[in-house]
């Protein structure tokens, strides 16, 4: 039986507290909480056999509660299932049944399940890898430090020496995230980035160990680390007139602002030592921030995305960046709110530049594995939500080109608020109205019915119809790109799919680049 506290006032007027609700409309109607007071009684014998007891609810719109946590700093709304485990106690009271919680309730308490299990994944972990250990040949950080290229490329581990020189082909992120590591030892950037599944990969590429490295660790280890606060940590200083990237160094950015898009979307502006901030137009960075602990006895690691600058100039540059919230019943994103919570003056962690893609204007660009430079005289963008970024770089670069090439840009969005940078793409439009062309779509178009863009999901005949429009009969393929930067469903399901029925399938192996 489980009782809970009410509030005696209504959650209308707990709102009207706090002013005019902002938002889009969907968000607005689900913002008025308060707590309800309930219980439920169960049978003894029902629970005889069980194994676990998960509380969760439902609203009157069918919204739940999410699976997992998405913990912030204080704790606060954390409003996941909540999971007892069960088991006869067959002491003195052979009926009583034994309910441990999640992690420990009170400093006297003994650990909960959650500290248990990590535990014993942990030894069960820890031993598996001192067997992996035996009789594996040792090699010196010196010697790992030269095998450090596409063609010979070694990483370190967790104290072990990898051999990733095979499945830079493979890689889902592509060999440069890869190669950028080559010969260093990534262990906290692949813990960052990587599951469980991935360190499992590992074994299959494992060929020593690093001499003089401590016992091989598990990923996920117990002993209490304290989360480091970003300002803490010294910031490195640039040389004058040198880039302030560094493909094998992680460099310290200070935030200096933050402004709200939208309800989920945000412009973050960081400042660094330095003139040059050092990024090609077309590639990305890497963005890193510790973990928080969801309690006491759990390991920090850092967690790290990849990101495409808006734009950068001497000693700033500026992220636009959609915050994954709790949504639905779906978990929120794991990097994205620890992002939103960094405050002004604090700093983040950068790495790069990374990316297969270079623009060098005039229509020519550079892939990764490439020989040469190839040229492309018309380009067709299409993007989905904060996808825009990468094309922005693009564009922006247009307006230095002596020859600018054909562009025709395909934007989709889900809400008008969340279509950013428009007022530049509009403007570089009005400059070159016969170089570019722009196409919005929105999921969810504004009511008032005052919208000119494309409404529901982008369709194949609005893609056929802005694929290459300032092309003719006489453009060769190999004249044309397409870029592409959504999520993985629209881009998989929707974007390939259409522009290889509408080519032909060797342009879409062969002219299809994705961000």
């Amino acid at each position: 039986m489980a009782t809970y506290y009410v509030s005696t006032t209504p959650a209308e007027q707990l709102a009207k507290l706090y002013g005019k609700l902002v938002g889009s409309h969907y968000y607005k109607a689900t913002r008025n909480w308060t707590w309800v007071r309930w219980q439920l009684e169960v049978q003894l014998t029902e629970l005889v056999a069980t194994k676990e007891l998960v509380v969760r609810a439902w609203d009157s719109s069918q919204n739940t509660q999410p699976k997992y946590m998405n913990w912030n700093l204080m704790g606060m709304m954390n409003n996941c299932w909540f999971n007892v485990k069960l088991s006869l106690d067959r002491g003195d009271t052979p009926s009583a049944l034994l309910c441990e919680h999640p992690t420990m309730i009170s400093q006297t308490s003994a650990r909960g399940w959650m500290e248990k299990s990590k535990v014993a994944d942990a030894a069960a972990v820890d031993g598996a890898t001192e067997k992996q250990r035996t009789d594996l040949p040792t090699y010196t950080k010196a010697q790992v430090e030269s095998h450090a290229s596409e063609d010979d490329c070694w990483i370190i581990c967790h104290g072990l020496v990898y051999d990733c020189t095979r499945f830079l082909k493979d890689h889902p992120g592509g060999p440069q995230s890869i190669v950028l590591a080559a010969g260093t030892d990534s262990t906290d950037d692949f813990d960052a980035i990587h599951s469980e599944k991935a360190h499992a990969m590992l074994k299959d590429y494992l060929i020593g160990q690093l001499a003089g490295s401590a016992a091989s660790r598990a990923p996920v280890v117990t002993q209490n680390v304290p989360v480091p606060e970003p300002t803490q940590t010294a910031v490195i200083t640039t040389p004058a007139g040198a880039t302030f990237l560094n493909s094998k160094e992680w460099k310290k950015m200070t935030l200096e602002s933050k402004k709200l898009l939208s309800p989920s979307i945000r412009l973050f502006r960081f400042t660094f030592s330095g003139e040059k901030f050092g990024l090609p137009v077309g590639k990305h960075v890497y963005l890193k921030l510790p973990q928080e602990q969801f309690h006491k006895d759990m390991a920090v690691k850092p967690v790290m995305r990849a990101y495409t600058p808006s734009r950068w100039g001497p000693g700033y540059v500026e992220f636009i960046v959609k915050i994954y919230f709790p949504e639905s019943g779906r978990p929120g994103g794991l990097f994205t709110p620890l992002l939103d919570r960094v405050r002004i003056g604090e700093t983040i962690d950068t790495k790069g530049p990374l990316g297969e893609y270079e623009y060098l204007g005039n229509g020519q660009y550079t892939l990764v594995n490439q020989p040469a430079p190839c040229n492309a005289r018309h380009i067709c963008m299409i993007a989905g939500g904060t996808g825009i970024t990468p094309m922005w770089q693009v564009l922006d670069a247009l307006q230095h080109d002596q020859d600018t090439p054909f562009v025709s840009l395909i934007y989709c969005a889900r809400y008008l608020s969340d279509l950013v940078l428009v007022d530049e793409i509009d403007a570089l439009k009005s400059r070159k109205p016969d170089r570019l062309g722009v196409h919005y779509v929105l999921s969810q178009p504004p009511p008032t019915g005052d919208w000119n863009g494309g409404r529901g999901r982008l369709k194949a005949t609005e893609i056929a119809d802005r694929l290459f429009p300032f092309a003719d009969s006489h453009t060769h393929d190999n004249d044309k790109l397409v870029l592409l930067c959504a999520s993985d469903e629209m881009v998989k399901n929707c974007c390939k799919p259409i522009i290889s029925n509408i080519m032909g399938s060797e342009f879409a192996s062969n002219n299809i680049f994705v961000f």
